[in-house]
């Protein structure tokens, strides 16, 4: 038996020199407790938590939470049963107020596995209202999965296979004046997140945090160290989309909001990607009471499509981690009356299977084949099938080969279908320790209603070497020749890059890259050629644990630009750290950026962050915080 509760309160200060910062003091407290028992097959977990803000100016803002559960753990021949409970509340104390909301959800599950099968059973209900917004919401859903798992034959023969089956509704209710207009999120069947190196051509990892209806937990991070585009997706089966709203946790840097810049892609199958010629209005909403950002992109027009993605390109700083906690797609009704009821309906069925046989020694065949059936109420129903084969055979420890090839089908309600193939070899040859080469054969094709719109050819190669103990190296070569019947063109491209990094000393890492690529395209206009070029070095200088100096140097030949940054990292001790860091880019005009922080611990209750930044390039930004946290 465990019973437990924690206090805290937090404070932020603010610079008494610097009267040009508004005044601003928001307190809080949180107050949480939780009881737990559990003995043999019997387990029950009760938890509650509450929470008070209060910021100069405005009144009290009260969230609160109680949770439940309870689990067996009984004999294999028995089934394993959990149930759950939870409801939340958000309100202030504001005339009129501004906040006042609740939540409720009952989860139920069954999960029972016998020799190499394996069933599952789960159903949810969940309701809830907002008396601002004067809307309420029903939900309930269903999932059955069935897995099996076998072996024959001395593992030669591998069998195994997974069915599932959605069900979900949704009904939502919204009071509103006869004309007006009304935002409704629709419901989504996945939500995607991750970070994209080519936005048109990826297939973005499943995040359901992103539609779990925790405004208060981080879904997707986005960190000063990324220096990538972040992409979130959701899959709409052509369910009209008007509006995407996404929840940020705490206060963007001005900065970031400001830069921030989203390009909205459609998709057929969350594989390939192409910009919609849809524009979007964005803008920035602050919700004091919580502490939180909503971000909302505004669509010019209805768009209506398999598969929608945002892309934010990365803002020139990041200075503080960004979180995002939830996304929402939405539509616009026109209320008829004095209220909007909207049901929402969603089935799906999934099955796949694998087949993996060993019929001779260094021989390896492998199929697979998935079936996949959606039916959104106000969407399209679409039904995808896809399939693989694949063939490896290995002579010895140091030579392989493989040969695949798979096919995806998607047949989306009075749609044409669309089909992409690809046939690929590939070979792997390390002879030494130190030596590795690899070659790749590689075709694919994209049709539509059975009719060839493209095919490309791509080849390439891979050879890394460890030179020295303490120096290693790769160099990489591609070619490839796309052919597009519709608009008859044809591209083709190679490309070569080279990296290298050698440890110098222990307290010494270099590394240097080298990247060159071309391409012709020629099309009825005439032929077109490109080329790119660019390259890099950086240094890593780490004495001791107390200092840590980084800094590279960049440059791009189709930019004609050369970027330097360099950061320079104390920590005096584990309660005293600080970070000095500076970039220039060096074009037409010179781009600047400084920043500059500081973090210390005085106790393990208390603690101290500031952080200065400024930057100029055609005009000069900075700005100053600074944070003191204390817990009792």
């Amino acid at each position: 038996m465990k019973f437990n509760v924690m206090f805290t309160a937090i404070g932020v200060l603010l610079l008494l020199a610097a009267p040009r910062f508004a005044g601003a003091d928001p307190i809080s407290w949180n107050a949480n407790w939780n009881y737990s028992r559990s003995g043999g097959d019997f387990s029950l977990q009760l938890g509650g938590n509450e929470s008070r803000r209060k910021r100069r100016g405005n009144d009290e803002a009260v969230s609160r939470a109680l949770s439940s559960s309870f689990s067996t753990s009984l004999e294999e021949k028995w089934p394993q049963l959990r149930l759950n409970f939870s409801r939340s509340e958000n309100f202030d104390k504001a005339s009129p107020p501004r906040q006042d909301s609740w939540s409720e959800s009952y989860n139920g599950s069954l999960n029972y596995a016998w020799g190499g099968l394996e069933t599952f059973y789960s159903g949810r209900y969940s309701r809830g209202a907002d008396e601002i917004n004067k809307s309420e919401n029903d939900a309930t859903s269903h999932m059955a999965k069935l897995d099996g798992s076998y072996s024959f034959w001395q593992r030669r023969l591998q069998w195994s296979f997974s069915g599932q089956y959605n069900e979900n509704e949704n009904t939502s209710t919204v009071r509103s004046q006869s004309g007006t207009t009304v935002l409704i999120s629709q419901f989504v069947s996945e939500q995607y997140s991750g970070f994209d190196e080519n936005p048109i051509y990826s297939e973005l990892e499943r995040n359901t945090a992103l539609g779990d209806g925790n405004e208060e937990g981080v879904a997707q991070e986005w960190d000063d160290d990324v220096d990538e585009d972040l992409s979130i997706a959701a899959r709409l089966d052509r369910q009209d989309l008007d509006q995407i709203e996404m929840v940020f946790i705490g206060e963007p840097d001005l900065m970031f909001r400001q830069q921030l810049q989203a390009t909205l892609y459609v998709s057929a199958n969350n594989r390939d990607w192409q910009k919609s010629n849809i524009a979007i209005q964005q803008r920035w909403e602050e919700d004091p009471v919580f502490e939180r950002w909503n971000l909302f992109l505004d669509l010019n027009s209805t768009l209506n499509a398999a598969y929608v993605k945002i892309v934010f390109s990365e803002p020139g700083a990041v200075w503080d981690p960004v979180q995002i906690s939830e996304c929402y797609w939405n539509r616009a009704v026109v209320a008829t009356g004095d209220e909007i009821s909207t049901t929402t309906t969603f089935e799906r069925y999934e099955y796949q299977t694998n087949v993996n046989v060993r019929p001779l020694q260094n021989w390896y065949l492998s199929a697979s084949y998935a079936y996949d059936l959606s039916t959104p109420g106000q969407g399209a129903e679409t039904e995808e099938v896809q399939q693989s084969y694949g063939i490896q055979w290995q002579p010895g420890t140091t030579l392989s080969f493989q040969a695949r090839y798979s096919e995806n089908e998607t047949i989306m309600e009075e749609q044409e279908s669309e089909t992409g193939r690809n046939w690929s070899i590939s070979s792997q040859w390390d002879p030494l320790n130190t030596l590795a080469a690899a070659l790749s054969l590689n075709c694919s094709e994209n049709l539509i209603d059975a009719e060839l719109q493209n095919r490309t050819y791509t080849a390439s190669s891979n050879l890394a070497a460890q030179l020295l103990p303490d120096w290693s190296a790769s160099l990489n070569a591609s070619w490839s020749q796309s052919e597009n019947m519709l608009n008859d063109t044809e591209v083709t491209s190679n490309s070569w890059s080279f990296d290298t990094t050698a440890q110098l000393r222990p307290s010494v890492l270099l590394s240097m890259y080298f990247n060159y690529g071309a391409t012709t395209t020629e099309q009825i206009r005439g032929d077109e050629d490109s080329s790119s070029f660019d390259s890099g070095m950086s240094l890593n200088y780490r004495p001791s644990d107390v200092l840590q100096n980084n800094n590279s140097i960049s440059y791009d030949s189709n930019a004609d630009s050369v970027s330097y940054s360099s950061n320079v990292s104390f920590r005096l001790s584990s309660e005293l750290q600080s970070n000095l860091s500076a970039s220039f880019t060096f074009e037409d005009d010179v781009t600047q950026s400084y920043n500059a922080s500081l973090v210390w611990l005085t106790t393990r209750r208390l603690s101290l962050r500031q952080s200065v930044q400024y930057s100029k390039a055609d005009t000069s930004q900075w700005s100053y915080s600074a944070n003191c946290s204390y817990s009792f």
